[in-house]
């Protein structure tokens, strides 16, 4: 009797946790809804302006210059309706690349406004027009930013700050002398400028990063010292632009001795009033063997000492590099590649730092049959994108935990844009979904990471026949929902994912 009482307890907990599995699994599991197909056309781009209501509104760029507004159902996907834009967009500058600046979409709460570039004589102007959520012009347009001759813009310069209502444009004019400034978007009216030189700045190899706050400061982040033969020490300066005046500048000095910066992502805290760096350095200016984390504080007296900063330097271990590397040698020196691609703040000070490998190899292919005759080679590009490393600390610099999710993307001639992939930060977890590798019909992979960085990695159960998601480009639009475009013979789709 007592044995079967037990047989049944045990049967009873076992059918209890059962059912607990499945239902952690159907709270995991995501639902794919894929949209009609419509055409865009071979240069054709399509932007996800932001979800408003039951509408999402998309952003279409049609035959090069030509501009739509399309609003889509967000149960159904289907078009509910199109407005043509009275605007053109200029054509960028200079030899295409994949990371030139072309125009700037940034989405607000009633509004949505556009930024690009407009060349006059010898002057480069970045203008602002905002329209409303119907696709009509809120007033004119508005030059925010405006310096001398006529420059190459890339992505990289335009910042935007943590609430998204400050933008700043930090670009290198020469060597040694960099245009800054800040806009204010919710004005839409410049805060500051300013054109400074420096015969100490090598902006060419020294300059790396520019992090607005949200009350309009900003942050230059210097690497100086790094090459091997200079013998001065090696640092990291940060100065704060508090304004466009440039007697009033702040500097804060990082040292960093024996240590070379491979890749380094910076962030404002605005709940704990500090700047974080942090991203992945090497002691022999090869490839990276650790983790760097680096925070400072500029006091709001100016005339009151900066606090001192945290400087942590966390070395990769030799099982750590072979499951990156999947080497078999006794002794790797480092991961090769590593580019930091976020940071995700903590509220106690801390932070969680994302990167990802990431190579190109530019080459030339000679089609020509016949050696004698003089032909140009075709340009090519092959691009890889490899293991995602994640690395989570405390305030005080220490490691709380670090993993890598490992993956695979080759592609060619693409710029990488169905590579990498789509961080979502749902209440349970976070997740990365991404496509296995970059061809047709490509089976769709999903990683969760808990609170202390343990994963599951599982094949989403979904078929998407030939498309190709570009999941680096999607948006989440709440804690469990997210859009992302995936493209076929110059088709495009709209895909929901739901949790």
């Amino acid at each position: 009797m007592q044995f079967s009482t037990c047989k049944l307890f045990f049967r009873g907990i076992l059918l209890a946790l059962a059912m607990l599995a499945a239902v952690a699994a159907a709270l995991s599991a995501q639902v794919f809804q894929l949209s009609k197909a419509w055409e865009l056309g071979r240069d054709g781009e399509a932007h996800i302006v932001g979800k408003y209501g039951t509408e999402l509104l998309i952003l279409q760029v049609q035959r090069g210059d030509k501009l739509a507004l399309v609003a889509r159902s967000d149960s159904s996907l289907e078009e509910v309706w199109r407005r043509e834009l009275d605007l053109k967009l200029e054509e960028a500058m200079g030899a295409t690349s994949g990371a030139e600046f072309r125009f700037l979409l940034l989405p607000a709460a009633q509004s949505w406004a556009l930024v690009q570039a407009r060349y006059e004589r010898a002057r480069t102007n970045i203008v602002l027009q905002r329209f409303s959520l119907k696709g009509e012009k809120m007033g004119e347009e508005r030059q925010i930013f405006s310096c001398k001759d006529r420059h190459y813009l890339l992505r990289d310069y335009f910042t935007l700050s943590d609430d998204r209502t400050k933008l700043a444009f930090v670009m290198p004019m020469t060597l040694n002398e960099l245009y800054a400034g800040v806009c204010d978007l919710v004005q839409d009216t410049t805060l500051w400028q300013v054109q400074q030189e420096r015969k100490d700045w090598d902006l060419l190899r020294g300059y790396f990063a520019a992090t607005p706050s949200n009350a309009g400061h900003l942050y230059l982040c210097f690497n100086e010292n790094s090459q091997r033969r200079k013998l001065q020490q090696h640092r990291v300066s940060v100065w704060q632009y508090r304004d466009g005046d440039t007697m009033g500048v702040r500097r804060i000095e990082l040292p960093l001795p024996d240590v070379y910066l491979q890749s380094l992502k910076t962030v404002y805290d605005e709940r704990n009033g500090q700047l974080i760096l942090s991203g992945f350095a090497s002691s022999d200016d090869q490839t990276a063997d650790g983790f760097l984390y680096m925070r400072c504080r500029f006091e709001q007296d100016s005339t009151a000492p900066a606090s001192p900063p945290v400087i942590s330097r966390v070395t990769f271990t030799q099982e750590y590099i072979r499951s990156a590397t999947a080497s078999r040698k006794r002794r790797v020196s480092g991961i090769p590649n590593l580019v930091a691609r976020q940071i995700i703040l903590r509220q106690d000070g801390g932070c969680l730092l994302i990167g990802e490998q990431v190579a190109v190899k530019n080459y030339e292919l000679n089609t020509n049959l016949f050696p004698t005759l003089q032909q140009p080679s075709a340009q090519q590009a092959d691009y890889w994108v490899g293991n995602v490393v994640f690395a989570a600390f405390h305030p005080d610099g220490q490691l709380h935990w670090k993993n890598i999710l490992h993956k695979h993307q080759h592609s060619e001639n693409d710029y990488a844009q169905y590579s990498s992939f789509l961080l979502l930060r749902t209440p349970s977890a976070l997740r990365l979904l991404y496509n296995q590798d970059i061809y047709n019909g490509t089976p769709l992979y999903e990683y969760s990471l808990d609170a202390l960085g343990k994963e599951q990695r599982r094949l989403v159960d979904v078929r998407m026949d030939k498309q190709l998601l570009k999941f680096r480009k999607g948006l989440q639009t709440d804690a469990n929902e997210a859009f992302v475009f995936g493209e076929h013979l110059y088709k495009v789709y709209l895909v929901k994912i739901r949790y």
